[in-house]
């Protein structure tokens, strides 16, 4: 006679013995997928801290130490502050050591930021670099926070630099600003960009991301990065 008692014991052991080894398959395997993620999260951050090439908008020499990449918004507040605020107190602290790059991060909740990033790569296509920058700082200096910039507000304003009207009008009508300000922000989408303002700041090798226009905690973020490279560039 088949003892089932035993049958009953033999089968249970071998059920916990499968679900043992499932469990330390999973627990391999989940372990390889958060490595792998952590992995790709290290890649996205080198991607978007990629050295200053030519493409960007900078100011500054390409072959500073300190290089910083701003993440920006025309429309968000805060970009405005960090922009208007922050940014000229670093150029003045750390001079011609540190280079700033700008890139486009157009946010869903602020509809016309777009056109507008649009318009300031128009002005530096039509323009050159330092139409660009002039642009820019007009963009977050004149423009009330509560007005609507039409395409033709956006022109008048180029022409009030000097920015020829009839080939900006072309640039914004071309769709080419376009694709760039998309490709600025899908950079910060892998890199896991956010927010508005976001600074990475490199410095030795040495990297990080500091969110907000909070000038104490960006100071802080570049000293630590001069601390561990020991090469203090503040003039």
């Amino acid at each position: 006679m088949v003892d089932e008692s035993n049958i009953v014991q033999r089968t249970a052991l071998g059920l916990i013995l499968i679900a043992g080894v499932v469990i330390l398959v999973g627990a391999s395997t989940s372990s390889r997928y958060a490595g792998q993620a952590r992995e790709k999260s290290q890649e996205d951050l080198q991607l978007a801290t990629r050295v200053i090439t030519e493409q960007d908008h900078v100011q500054g020499s390409r072959d500073a130490p300190l290089e910083i990449v701003e993440y920006s918004d025309f429309e968000c507040p805060y970009c405005r502050a960090l922009h208007l605020g922050i940014i000229p107190r670093l150029k003045e602290r750390y001079g011609e050591t540190m280079v700033l790059a700008y890139r486009h991060f157009p946010l869903p909740r602020y509809p016309h930021s777009v056109r507008e990033a649009e318009a300031a790569e128009c002005a530096a296509s039509v323009g050159g670099e330092d139409a660009f920058w002039k642009y820019t700082e007009a963009l977050f200096m004149e423009k009330p926070r509560e007005a609507t910039l039409t395409d033709e507000n956006l022109i008048v304003l180029a022409t009030s630099m000097g920015i020829p009207g009839e080939a900006f009008e072309i640039c914004m009508a071309s769709g080419e600003a376009f694709a760039r300000v998309q490709s600025d922000k899908a950079g910060g989408v892998v890199a896991g960009i956010a927010m508005t303002p976001t600074l990475l700041i490199t410095y030795g090798g040495a990297k990080v991301k500091v969110q907000g226009s909070y000038q104490d905690r960006i100071l802080e973020a570049i000293d630590e990065l001069l601390t561990v490279s020991e090469k203090p560039p503040e003039q």
